[in-house]
């Protein structure tokens, strides 16, 4: 038989045991909570990272187009500087020896090959006026034409047939077809030329 010491010592050790593993619970039971409020914590933390690394890739892809955008503006703005630049110097060239090239043997094989081209185009009935300078009189054959001369052309001529057809073989307007047919060809090469710098 239990004395009643023994029944007290056995009491207050059942009542010890108990809040033992009362307290355990409790300290496992908050264990488990403040891993669980860690583990939220940490994988907010790490959204917020992520969220911050997109952020910041996007921004630089932005970033990056906008610098390639004026990179290719820049570029572009430079090649129609360059191209203008040379066209200008081409036909100020031009024109600077244009009075040269009047006087030679190359202009008055010009006029004849221009106006030997006309001539296949019109009919023996046809009403033909050209306008020429009076210069350049004597630099073709002009039987069957009636002449005029005029001081509004630098060199060359043009014809009107008909009084409602012209056929310009004036020095402007071949500089002006030249000047056109030059533009797009230098603007051909420097557009596919790699590795231009016109700065």
């Amino acid at each position: 038989m239990y004395s009643v010491k023994n029944k007290i010592e056995l009491f207050n050790k059942m009542i010890y045991e108990k809040k033992k593993n009362e307290k355990e619970k409790e300290i496992k039971s908050l264990k488990e909570n403040y891993e669980i409020k860690i583990q939220k914590l940490e994988k907010n933390q790490e959204e917020k990272r992520q969220e911050e690394i997109k952020k910041v890739i996007k921004e630089s892809k932005k970033e990056k187009r906008q610098n390639i955008s004026k990179a290719k503006v820049k570029f572009q703005k430079n090649l129609l500087e360059k191209h203008g630049e040379i066209l200008n110097k081409f036909n100020k060239y031009i024109n600077e020896n244009i009075e040269k090239y009047l006087d030679t043997k190359d202009y008055k094989l010009y006029l004849e090959k221009e106006i030997d081209a006309i001539k296949k185009d019109i009919k023996e009935d046809d009403e033909v006026e050209i306008y020429i300078r009076k210069k350049d009189k004597d630099l073709m054959d002009l039987s069957n034409f009636k002449v005029e001369f005029t001081n509004d052309i630098i060199g060359g001529f043009y014809i009107i047939k008909n009084k409602n057809v012209k056929y310009d073989s004036t020095i402007k307007a071949k500089l002006e077809e030249n000047s056109n047919y030059i533009g797009y060809l230098l603007k051909e090469t420097l557009n596919n030329k790699e590795g231009v710098n016109f700065e």
